[in-house]
């Protein structure tokens, strides 16, 4: 090598060993993530096999922590207002809500394995309640199943109940339920967030929720 070159060289070498610096703490901070995120999955005992059966079935849809934070920042309601999350999920509504002075929240997830670990999350399936419309803020990701997914006693409750008898149907989906009671367990002036796919807005069958 000329002298040229070797100034080079050392100039390639140099970088070379910086860059690697620079990256050590991403790669390291990217390990803690994904060992974190392993704890949590481990804790609440989730069997992989079943995720994709209950996807189906039970409409789970995980909400990133971006988007719970847009959610919540449409909301004008103060930290005494009272809160339900219907569809819990793994909790990331009720944690964000807790962290930001919210303590009145009444949250419930019909998976139970998501529950054991968590006592801010009731295990109880939501529809079948009979709660009191006193809530100022109802938010969360509801499940989306169409009717011929849905648990079967989720259909047969739905199908004898007099409050959903002309609500929904065989084409209707669960989404559609979470809608109309979230709206009906919201005190006057109450907010309804939810994140949700737009069939409904356009779909016949949907007809009696958007009126």
């Amino acid at each position: 090598f000329s002298s040229y070159n070797w100034i080079i060289f050392l100039f390639i070498l140099i970088g070379l060993i910086l860059y690697y610096n620079m990256c050590i703490p991403i790669i390291q901070k990217q390990k803690e993530k994904k060992i974190v995120y392993s704890q949590l999955m481990n804790s609440l005992q989730i069997d992989y096999s079943l995720l994709k059966d209950k996807k189906k079935s039970l409409g789970q849809n995980f909400t990133s922590q971006i988007i719970v934070d847009l959610m919540l920042s449409l909301s004008e309601k103060n930290h005494n207002s009272k809160i339900l999350e219907p569809s819990a999920g793994l909790g990331i509504f009720v944690e964000r809500l807790k962290e930001k002075g919210f303590r009145n929240i009444d949250a419930y997830e019909i998976d139970p394995s998501f529950c054991e670990n968590n006592p801010d999350i009731q295990n109880k399936e939501f529809l079948t309640l009979n709660l009191k419309n006193d809530y100022d803020l109802v938010i969360g990701n509801p499940p989306y199943v169409r009717w011929k997914h849905m648990p079967k006693e989720i259909q047969v409750f739905l199908y004898n109940s007099a409050f959903w008898k002309n609500k929904v149907n065989a084409l209707s989906d669960i989404l559609q339920t979470f809608i109309f009671k979230g709206v009906d367990l919201l005190k006057e002036n109450g907010e309804l967030i939810f994140i949700t796919p737009y069939f409904w807005l356009q779909s016949l069958h949907a007809s009696k929720l958007r009126e």
